[in-house]
């Protein structure tokens, strides 16, 4: 999970930008997004610690 620390004018330029794409005639947005099952792991799990969560992908 990410973070907005600070939203300044930069930051409104980049997403005015980007919410300006929604707004024309033909969306360019593209995601490639694949519908696939999870099988197994592949990267191994790091353990649980005293204070910290199970942390895995």
């Amino acid at each position: 999970m990410w973070c907005i620390v600070k939203i300044n004018n930069e930051y409104r330029k980049r997403m005015h930008r980007c919410l300006k794409l929604y707004d024309e005639e033909y969306q360019i947005i593209c995601f490639d997004e694949k519908h696939k099952q999870l099988i197994d792991d592949l990267k191994p799990k790091i353990p649980m610690k005293m204070g910290y969560y199970e942390k895995y992908d």
